[in-house]
């Protein structure tokens, strides 16, 4: 069964991948847009590691039908949001 700490390393690596991108392809027609793009997705990557800091037990837990695995939900889908948001509209 997969293992949240796992599950949230294996997510963190395309979300800085994805960062990476963003900050190769950065011009200055969309610096403005691009710069508050990039420190939501660090205050993203900031508070889901702090989670995982200060509630131990996140690494441990087996995804299922568990409060860890509720507010990891949560947390992807606060992402997927922001990057419709920053990159449709």
């Amino acid at each position: 069964m997969i293992q949240l700490g796992y599950l949230k390393d294996f997510i963190a690596v395309f979300l800085f991948l994805f960062i990476i991108f963003k900050l190769y392809n950065i011009n200055h027609t969309n610096l403005n847009h691009v710069k508050k793009e990039l420190i939501t997705y660090f205050i993203i990557a900031l508070l889901t590691d702090f989670l995982f800091t200060i509630f131990p037990n996140f690494h441990n837990s087996i995804l299922g039908y568990n409060y860890y695995s509720y507010t990891l939900f949560i947390i992807a889908f606060i992402t997927i949001g922001f990057f419709i948001y920053f990159n449709i509209y």
